[in-house]
């Protein structure tokens, strides 16, 4: 059933391309370790260290997040433009890139380093720090900090094998990393670590991501030389305008994604950031799940727009978006009925945040399903410049409301600031600005790939609230039931609409082929659009 599914959304071709469909598999198989890491940790280290602790740990990650971006957008660029010149067959280009990113993020990182010791004094004052945990915050803040420059240093590694479309490779890679992860963190809480053993393990499975990657480069037949004599300032030069568009774009990310954390701690207290940052993670799954498929095709995408096939990058992104939503359909549901059986059977009721607050996480996968992908086609085909505009001043908005709505309404103020600052800015002009780059009409779009999902799963929902929601029960069987009912339902659901010929995306040759003649002329589109030759060397996305 599951072939079949993915066979009419995202075409044979694409299902039985072997890369892709390792690559995806692989993806998915990353996040269920993750996924199943997180649930197995998370009550345990909440157990070992308190609520406190844990809610000190999840805002350190949050500000330490920060350090991230001053790869200013440089491992962004060295997806995008690895594949760009893999496309072009410059493996001359290829080596100064790779080679003047490598030494760039071992420069930063040194630097990222030597801040954190700066900070440190200031840490215990900054989050009104009990006495007891003075002393182990400053150690976990700069091992957090040191991890954070590691993992630039890793992730440029990454990328290049990312751009190859070795989507398979970097993810196994994640999975022997979260493996590494699970098994320290256990140890070193049977040691009695605490909440510095915890930040150890993820150094050490930092550095296994790091080593492995190393290793793959120089044994594969993908090997790309390295050396500090072919780092250069003209290739910084020409990958800046990209980098530093992918860098804004990486602070607006953190300003939406981490500042919830930061906010809650300052202005209420760390002990309050532990349940809104579980029930974050808990629906922040949805998205996870939902941009492993546009995430794999990334470069992908940046392959058919550098060498000018654009009816086949249309009809790739838009099975893509439909793919994405209806994957983020049924998980929506499960929340929205089941979030808190889940919640009490994962960590205990305690650490439930509220049902009000949860809604208002939830709400958000359906604007990561609709923006995320569109994102995605942005950044690898280079056109992230008005992207970045829409991103900060939702990032700017969104801080704004969280602080002011959070004041007068506490946590579900938080959580509602995100949300309006986003169905403002991105939820809209991402998407548009995907539809425009490649000529895709938005009517087609929203009729191919936002309508079906949503139509598959308003039946489903209102069976599963008849059936569920006015029961109190929270057991693991009556979860177990309600997520399985809601899956198994939605999957029929899919398949029968997909025998609707008007809502069908058909797979053709050439890209998509269109079901009525009267959608012929939306495929149309102008050569100065279709024309990468002159465009793919402009100042490009993230």
């Amino acid at each position: 059933m599951i072939k079949k599914l993915a066979s009419r959304l995202l075409g044979e071709d694409v299902v039985n391309s072997a890369p892709i469909v390792r690559g995806v598999a692989l993806s998915y198989a990353d996040l269920f370790v993750t996924i199943a890491v997180s649930l197995v940790l998370t009550p345990i280290i909440l157990h070992h260290i308190g609520q406190s602790a844990y809610g000190l740990w999840a805002t350190f990650g949050s500000v330490v997040g920060y350090f991230g971006l001053l790869d200013f957008g440089m491992n962004y660029a060295t997806a995008k433009y690895t594949a760009e010149y893999r496309a072009k067959s410059d493996p001359q280009a290829l080596s100064k890139l790779v080679s003047t990113t490598v030494m760039g993020m071992a420069t930063i990182g040194l630097v990222i380093v030597a801040v954190s010791f700066a900070l440190v004094p200031l840490v215990p004052e900054i989050f009104h720090l009990p006495a007891p945990l003075v002393k182990t915050a400053q150690i976990a803040f700069v091992l957090m900090a040191s991890n954070v420059a590691l993992g630039l240093l890793a992730a440029t590694l990454v990328n290049i094998i990312y751009g190859f479309e070795r989507v398979d490779i970097f993810r196994a890679f994640g999975i022997a990393q979260s493996a590494v992860n699970l098994f320290l963190t256990l140890l070193f809480l049977h040691l009695g670590f605490g909440l510095v053993g915890v930040v150890l393990a993820t150094s050490a499975a930092v550095l296994s991501l790091l080593l492995l990657s190393a290793a793959f480069l120089f044994k594969s037949k993908y090997r790309v030389p390295i050396h500090p004599r072919f780092a250069n300032w003209k290739t910084l030069k020409e990958i800046a305008p990209y980098s530093f568009r992918s860098f804004m774009l990486g602070l607006t990310a953190q300003v939406l994604y981490r500042t919830d954390n930061i906010v809650i701690g300052i202005l209420i207290t760390v002990a309050a950031v532990g349940p809104y940052s579980i029930a974050y993670k808990l629906s922040y799954l949805g998205a996870m799940v939902m941009f492993k498929i546009s995430t794999t095709l990334l470069p992908t995408f940046t392959r058919l727009y550098t060498l000018g096939t654009m009816d086949e990058l249309r009809a790739l992104y838009l099975k893509t978006a439909r793919l994405s939503m209806t994957l983020i359909v049924p998980f929506v549901l499960i929340l929205l009925l089941a979030g808190r059986g889940i919640i009490d059977l994962w960590v205990g009721d305690a650490n439930f945040v509220g049902q009000s607050v949860l809604v208002v996480l939830v709400l958000m996968d359906f604007i990561h399903a609709t923006s995320g992908p569109a994102g995605v086609l942005l950044q690898a085909v280079g056109k992230n410049k008005e992207f970045a505009y829409s991103a900060t001043v939702d990032a700017v908005l969104n801080l704004g409301l969280s602080i002011f709505l959070c004041q007068r309404f506490g946590v579900i103020g938080v959580a509602l600031g995100t949300l309006i600052a986003h169905l403002l800015t991105d939820t809209w002009v991402v998407t548009w600005l995907a539809c425009r780059y490649i000529s895709l009409p938005l009517k087609t779009y929203f009729f191919k790939a936002i309508l079906p999902p949503f139509l598959s799963g308003a039946p489903v929902g209102l069976i599963a609230w008849l059936l569920f929601a006015r029961s109190a029960q929270r057991g693991l069987v009556w979860v177990s039931l309600e997520t399985i009912s809601i899956v198994v339902l939605y999957l029929l659901s899919v398949l029968a609409l997909e025998r609707v010929p008007q809502l069908r995306v058909v797979g053709a040759s050439g890209g998509i082929t269109p079901r009525h003649d009267t959608e012929a002329d939306g495929w149309r589109m102008g050569r100065g659009e279709s024309d990468t030759s002159s465009t793919i060397r402009r100042k490009s996305d993230r």
